[in-house]
């Protein structure tokens, strides 16, 4: 969900501007937050994304604002492991139109997904968004990150 539409329905006794105003704020704020404490790794997940990532190119795309998935990727040392990220901070667009993006951008005709996210609902959606997409080799990776985790293709 984008955060304006949080905004709107979390803080809907603010009017439209302080809602903005607000944003504005919380962007500072989320931005300074990101760059001093990062955010929270799942365990073993490094581990497993560098795995991934020597044998398939790995991609970020996320409904955080601008800067979000900049912030996080320096702040865990993860420069060598994504190929490319999109954010609905950054186009505006939706988390499939990003996704679209990321594939047209990249060239990719074959796609392997692993989805961190909380809601099956949210996840069911965009699985039948991507499953009706002229991709090939589809698959859906839910990876249970307690220990390490060898992925095979």
């Amino acid at each position: 969900m984008k955060i304006e539409k949080i905004l709107d329905q979390s803080y809907n006794f603010l009017t439209k501007e302080e809602q903005s105003s607000l944003l504005d704020l919380y962007k500072i704020y989320e931005s300074y937050f990101m760059k001093s404490m990062g955010g929270q790794l799942f365990p073993h997940i490094k581990e497993v994304l560098c795995d991934l990532a020597k044998l398939h190119p790995v991609f970020i795309v996320s409904n955080c604002l601008s800067g979000y998935i900049e912030n996080f990727i320096e702040f865990h040392h993860l420069q060598n492991i994504f190929s490319d990220f999109e954010s609905s901070g950054n186009t505006g667009l939706s988390k499939a139109e990003n996704i679209k993006l990321i594939i047209a951008r990249n060239k990719l005709i074959s796609l392997y997904m692993l989805v961190i996210q909380h809601g099956t609902r949210k996840h069911q959606k965009l699985i039948s968004f991507l499953s009706s997409m002229l991709v090939t080799d589809l698959e859906k990776l839910i990876i249970p990150f307690t220990g390490s985790t060898i992925l095979k293709n």
